[in-house]
């Protein structure tokens, strides 16, 4: 028959291990060395939003920019000043619908004609002075 024997004095016996008081692990919950986070805590949504935020103004102030370029390309008529994609400088002596003819030359009168555009911005109207200031 079998004899129990005495644990040798070499190994101490197993004991449990007490569970640490206020410890609420729970099977399929976070781990007490896990930490918690929340959705905004992490910096890359932060960059994602910002990033989304920068491309939608971007998006906004570029057609705003169209939209006024369009006019401004309607508004041509005989007699502005404008600058052609080339920085050819010139007067428009008729526009007739997609095709602009400048006047290039004051002295000779010489005229070349342009598409609409090919019209790169109306040259500024410079403002004009008050005769106040300058006295």
């Amino acid at each position: 028959m079998a004899e129990a024997t005495a644990p040798s004095g070499d190994a101490p016996a197993a004991q449990p291990v007490p569970a640490q008081s206020g410890s609420t692990t729970q099977p399929g919950g976070p781990t007490p060395t896990e930490p918690t986070q929340d959705f905004f805590s992490n910096p890359l949504i932060w960059i994602v939003i910002i990033v989304w935020v920068w491309v939608i103004f971007s998006i906004r102030k570029q057609k705003k920019k169209d939209s006024e370029r369009r006019q401004d390309m309607e508004n041509i008529k005989k007699g502005d000043k404008v600058v052609t994609i080339g920085r050819m400088h010139g007067i428009v002596s008729a526009v007739e619908g997609d095709t602009i003819t400048l006047k290039v030359d004051e002295k000779t009168g010489a005229t070349i004609k342009f598409d609409r555009v090919a019209i790169l911005r109306p040259e500024p109207v410079p403002a004009a002075k008050d005769e106040k200031k300058d006295n």
